[in-house]
């Protein structure tokens, strides 16, 4: 309590300061007085008190006339009088709140000790090892100690404890408690880099500021960079004070970077040969029938006039419905539900224009929006069919048969990618195949094939299937009747009683006449064929959707081609009087002729470029003047570098029979690629390949031209930004 007479506040300027906590009413002459007696050597303590060069105490910004003598007491001290308070000051060093191993001790902070009654007064500076000790009267009394604000180190905010009340009496005759000065060391880094470009050999100039953000004076202040080597010196060393700052500057030679790779030169002999090489499909048919139903259905059939339409066919019912008009020219449906880029439960189709170039699309359902995503090349497709697993080309894409001017499919995938897709022929799998449909379920011929229909001169259309490993096994398996145009795989039973892990196929008769049917597998070479209902004119696509996108769920859908429809049509339609087709024949049928020519040797010099910004790295220190604490920070920024342009130049003849090469490199990730040709070195320009620039893929790219008779062809692959 205060002493008698005196109050809490009002107190005059003598007491000493409490923003910190502590005690208010201890007087000011009770410690003059005890220094007094320490520098006179007339203390009534037992022992000599040994001083050191004396300094001046602040109070209320007035220098004090009074000079305090710092008592070099360690811990180890020996000494007679048994009145005593001691302890240790500590450093928070880690912030804690709690005194423990990683704490530093404080040297030359003024441990006050005062008696309650205000009657006494004395004081201990702390050692190297932050020791103190305080001689006390020898009687009882209760005391308060603390430290000294003044003595505090600059940018401390708080004392745990502030203050410590103790009593000594006759049996304890001296007490010990410790204190724990906390603060907040804290340092803060900047850096800026030019926008750029810099070549390489040239100049990269960077600047930042380096701030003590802190409330401690941080001394041995230092900058480091990252480039051109680690810790290469910036700034440094120098001295700040809590809330300044200072800026820096820096520069270096960018001799290149870091991140280019050049992949080894190879030269690669390709197609060296002459005559014919023949792929030979062997199909063995025993037996196979092929049960072609004739049914009478009464069907519902609603279109709408148009070049071309999107429509759905309810199995139950059964219904048939053209929903709305698409552009001419499309080709082959497909629906994914995942999101390929470009929203889920999307239909696919392909589209080729008047100029002979085929997209890549996507149709919204319940929009009816159809929109151009990317260019697919100068490609004839057919059918296009989505594989959720990866049969060796990658998880989610889409895989396709096209046509050459021979009549010539081939099968390929395509990659969605945004606004740029690849697309990528893999192998020939025979001529005048019309549809392909993927089952990851086994159906008795193994799982995560291709189904594919293809038809003969006749019209006979053979059902088959291909194993996708490279080269590809290719199998006829059994006839399923006339004209088959689509194919389409569905797990799920729709409900219409044909059961599930079913075929659905269109097919037309001769005045153009559409039909829905089955195919249900019943051996390896055996299936009933069955057509369910007709469905109008002209319906040459199919795919399956189990969702609802926006007409309900487990319906078909289908692309129908023809102007001038019937709308609101009820009619009964006979389908396909197909009488049951019994074929035995065990025979080895040669497919696929294709002439091999003799190709150059071509030398491929293949450079893999991740390139285009420089970056690094500033990182600043400095050191706390409390508890020797080290702070640090870092800061980053890049610059555009310019890289010289990546070429692979190429010279080839053709080495196919329809003409075409495959160029094959190798991509990155996040580059672009334009590939270029002219038919000889004399001309004086190089032209760009349709469709560029394509993105890479961080695999191997491969681009297809089609020579159109050239016996020469030079190529060249340029890196663009």
């Amino acid at each position: 309590m205060p002493p008698k007479g005196e109050t809490a506040t009002g107190q005059p300027p003598w007491y000493f300061p409490h923003a910190l906590g502590y005690p208010h009413w201890m007087k000011l002459e009770h410690l003059k007085n005890t220094v007094r007696k320490v520098l006179a050597g007339t203390s009534i303590y037992a022992g000599n008190l040994p001083t050191a060069s004396p300094r001046p105490i602040r109070t209320n910004g007035m220098v004090s006339g009074l000079w305090l003598s710092l008592l070099l007491v360690c811990a180890s001290t020996v000494t007679s009088h048994a009145w005593q308070k001691m302890g240790f000051v500590y450093c928070d060093a880690n912030g804690n709140g709690v005194i423990d191993s990683a704490d530093l001790p404080v040297r030359s902070v003024l441990v006050v000790v005062t008696n309650t009654s205000g009657t006494f007064s004395n004081a201990g500076w702390t050692a190297a090892n932050g020791f103190f000790i305080v001689e006390l009267p020898a009687q009882p009394d209760t005391y308060i100690d603390y430290i000294h604000p003044l003595t505090l180190p600059k940018g401390t905010t708080a004392v745990l404890p502030a203050s410590s009340l103790f009593v000594i009496t006759a049996t304890v005759m001296h007490a010990t408690n410790n204190f724990l000065i906390q603060s907040s060391p804290a340092i803060a880094v900047t850096k800026a880099c030019p926008p750029g470009p810099v070549p390489p050999g040239g100049t990269l100039m960077y600047s930042g500021t380096v701030t003590n953000t802190g409330t401690l004076t941080l001394t041995n202040v230092f900058v480091v960079d990252d480039q051109p080597a680690p810790n290469t010196p910036v700034l440094g060393p120098i001295e700040l004070a809590p809330g300044t700052g200072t800026n820096f500057t820096g520069s270096y030679i960018v001799t290149g970077v870091t991140n280019i790779s050049t992949n080894t030169i190879s030269t690669v002999t390709t197609n060296v040969g002459t005559g014919f090489t023949t792929n030979l499909v062997t199909v063995i048919v025993t037996n196979s029938t092929g049960t072609v139903t004739v049914t009478n259905t009464t069907v519902t059939i609603t279109t709408n006039a148009s070049g071309q339409s999107f429509g759905t066919i309810n199995p139950i019912l059964p219904a048939v419905v053209d929903r709305f008009s698409v552009p001419a020219g499309l080709n082959g449906l497909a629906y994914a539900a995942p999101d390929e880029g470009y929203a889920a439960t999307q239909f696919y189709s392909t589209r080729r224009d008047n100029s002979g170039t085929s997209y890549f699309e996507t149709i919204t359902a319940g929009t009816a929006a159809v929109v151009d995503r990317f260019g697919a090349g100068s490609r004839n497709f057919d059918s296009l069919a989505f594989a959720a697993p990866d049969v060796g080309y990658g998880p989610l894409i889409f895989y396709y048969l096209t046509h050459d001017l021979a009549g010539v499919s081939t099968f390929g995938t395509i990659t969605p990618g945004g606004a740029v897709g690849l697309a990528a022929d893999h192998f020939i799998v025979g001529n005048n195949f019309d549809s392909l449909t993927f089952s990851a379920t086994d159906v008795g011929y193994g799982a995560n094939l291709f189904y594919y229909v293809r038809h003969d001169a006749a019209g006979l259309s053979t059902f088959g299937t291909i194993n996708p490993a490279l080269p590809g096994t290719i199998t006829d398996r059994f006839t399923v009747g006339q004209n088959v145009d689509a194919l389409v795989f569905t797990a799920t039973d729709v409900g219409a009683g044909y059961g599930a892990n079913n075929f659905y196929y269109l097919r037309h008769d001769n005045a153009g006449v559409s039909s829905f049917g089955t195919i249900a597998i019943t051996g390896l070479t055996t299936a009933t064929v069955t057509d369910r209902f007709g469905v109008g004119t002209g319906a040459t696509e199919l795919a399956f959707a189990a969702a609802d996108t926006g007409f309900g769920p487990n319906l078909f859908y289908f692309l129908r081609s023809g102007a001038g429809l019937t709308t609101n049509t009820v009619t009964t339609v006979t389908t396909n009087t197909v009488p049951v087709v019994t074929t035995n024949i065990v025979a080895v049928i040669t497919t696929n002729t294709i002439p091999v020519l003799t190709t150059n040797v071509v030398t491929t010099i293949t450079t893999n470029i991740v390139a285009g910004a420089q970056s690094d790295t500033v990182t600043a220190s400095g050191t706390d003047t409390c508890c020797s604490r080290t702070v640090t920070a870092t800061a980053s920024c890049s610059s555009t570098v310019l890289v010289p342009p990546f070429v692979v130049s190429l010279g080839v003849r053709p080495h196919s029979s329809d003409g075409s090469f495959g160029l094959s490199f190798s991509t990155e990730i996040g580059a672009s690629y334009t590939v270029q040709f002219k038919n000889s070195f004399t001309e004086p320009t190089w032209t760009d390949m349709p469709n560029m620039p394509v993105a890479g893929t961080g695999g191997v790219l491969t681009i297809t031209d089609w020579t159109s008779g050239q016996p020469m062809r030079f190529y060249r692959v340029l890196l663009v930004r």
